[in-house]
């Protein structure tokens, strides 16, 4: 079951969108997975699912699959005895790059939150942690890459591209 909600609130004048689905089974998420289009889905959304009986290797897929449709701002909310856990992914960690194995964020067990969430969605792009991203470019008029040769056979790239992938990597790491 998906509910897709246009709720009032804003970041600019862009609207969120906010998605809750329902999952009864790893299979009835493969078939909705499936479904998945950018008429139907706004993959910059915010997602929480809600799977019961979810079981880890079942909430690793799930952040997987969501994440080769760069899908990130997603939680999973699932039951293990008496204790319900929010998870997410970080994609970007010092545990490495692209990664989606489940991590907790919060935690309610007998009444209480055992484990309060800071966020419930965090920033997933604040720091890559060294992590390798490929980056494209537009060609245009004026050269955007300038190569610069040493007599040692080293060179240095520079100019107005260089320059913003510099800036880049000193904000994001």
């Amino acid at each position: 079951i998906v509910f897709h909600m246009n709720l009032p609130n804003r970041i600019g004048s862009r609207k969120l969108f906010f998605n809750v689905i329902f999952i009864y089974s790893i299979q009835e998420f493969r078939d909705t997975i499936r479904k998945f289009n950018d008429k139907h889905f706004d993959f910059g959304g915010y997602y929480v699912i809600v799977f019961e009986e979810a079981k880890q290797q079942e909430v690793h897929e799930i952040f997987q699959k969501l994440w080769d449709f760069y899908i990130y701002n997603v939680n999973l909310i699932r039951r293990q005895n008496d204790t319900i856990h929010v998870e997410t992914f970080i994609p970007f960690s010092t545990s490495g790059c692209n990664r989606t194995n489940p991590v907790e964020i919060a935690k309610y067990q007998n009444g209480i939150f055992s484990k309060k969430p800071q966020q419930y969605f965090p920033n997933k792009f604040k720091n890559f942690h060294k992590c390798p991203l490929k980056v494209t470019t537009f060609e245009s008029v004026g050269p955007a890459v300038l190569k610069e040769d040493f007599s040692d056979g080293t060179y240095r790239l520079h100019g107005r591209d260089i320059d913003m992938l510099n800036t880049f990597i000193r904000k994001l790491n």
